[in-house]
């Protein structure tokens, strides 16, 4: 059976567009969204909608926006954020390194000091720390599915255990692991559970361990409602809001000419400091337990969120994306 872990997809086309998203025609964007859900055989799903950093529309099929959903690798942005936070109250440095972090912990964590103890908060943001491969997307933790324990420590050591190659160093990978080893970063400076510290941080109230895929932790783990999932994206992502408005400025890995991996997903920067950002989460089991949800977001502050529970081919995704383009001037 086809494991399929999670997914990103990156959409070009959108981040050209100008910034001057000022209206959202709510009626044109809801029929789109209901057309490709029932196209795709989608059962439930969510759309939240901003306008200039005010929500203006929210629906659910079969599920509210009120209910807590498995976000996938939409954990990944609640993450970057909850770090920025920590650099920006100076308890930490983007170029802090992990043996900075852990000092002797080092050891019990397994770490290979002699490869991986100079890797750099920046690395993990970015997915340029040369870690891989990434053992969660090949079924490496399929066993501990079902649970919403926090696989943070047990991935990240068995990460940190392996020789990487200084080669890849610099170079984007896409890799959970990368993030769960921040959850671990955040959990070690807080003294929380990352879940918990990260909740407090991005002020997502309704923050918590996914019931199922809590193996892949800060990664893709974790859970929250579709309404405080778009206030998050309103509080600290849009150019409106403070680490919104330098997400261009902050650590992020080269994915091709155009696009760049960092703090809020995958970025498509302005020359002002601000980006485009957008990313797409999708974490599966292979015997049809789906958990997965997108968003872009334009600096000004027109956004678009939707969690559903199947579909995760680029292209159809892309369909969707297009049409949410076409209901906005």
């Amino acid at each position: 059976m086809r494991l399929l872990l999670a997914l990103v997809v990156c959409l070009p086309l959108l981040a050209t567009e100008a910034l001057a998203q000022n209206t959202v025609d709510i009626a044109k964007a809801d029929a789109a969204w209901r057309a490709w859900v029932k196209q795709n055989g989608v059962r439930q799903s969510t759309l939240v909608i901003t306008l200039r950093g005010k929500t203006v529309h929210s629906a659910g099929i079969n599920r509210s926006v009120g209910a807590a959903i498995g976000l996938g690798s939409l954990a990944k942005p609640i993450t970057g954020v909850c770090i920025t936070k920590l650099v920006q109250s100076g308890k930490l440095g983007f170029q802090t390194t992990l043996g900075q972090v852990f000092g002797a912990k080092l050891e019990k964590l397994g770490l290979n000091a002699a490869h991986n103890a100079d890797i750099t908060v920046a690395q993990l943001i970015s997915q340029t720390s040369g870690l891989k491969p990434d053992r969660t997307q090949k079924g490496g933790v399929r066993r501990f599915y079902g649970s919403a324990k926090s696989g943070d420590e047990q991935v990240g050591k068995t990460a940190l255990k392996a020789r990487r190659s200084k080669s890849a160093v610099g170079k984007f990978f896409y890799n959970n692991e990368n993030y769960q080893i921040l959850g671990l970063v955040i959990s070690e400076v807080t003294g929380q559970a990352a879940v918990r510290a990260c909740a407090r941080l991005t002020g997502i109230p309704s923050l918590k361990m996914s019931t199922y895929f809590g193996v892949v932790g800060a990664a893709s783990g974790w859970r929250a409602s579709s309404t405080d999932y778009m206030r998050f994206i309103q509080k600290n992502l849009t150019g409106r809001s403070a680490v919104g408005a330098n997400l261009a400025g902050f650590p992020k890995g080269r994915r091709n000419g155009r696009s760049f991996y960092g703090v809020g997903g995958i970025l498509f920067p302005k020359r002002s400091g601000r980006a485009y950002v957008e990313h797409h989460g999708h974490f599966r089991d292979g015997r049809g337990k789906v958990e997965a949800a997108l968003f872009f977001v334009w600096p000004n502050g027109t956004a678009f969120f939707m969690s559903y529970d199947g579909q995760n081919d680029p292209k159809k995704i892309t369909a969707l994306y297009k049409a949410f383009k076409a209901s906005t001037k």
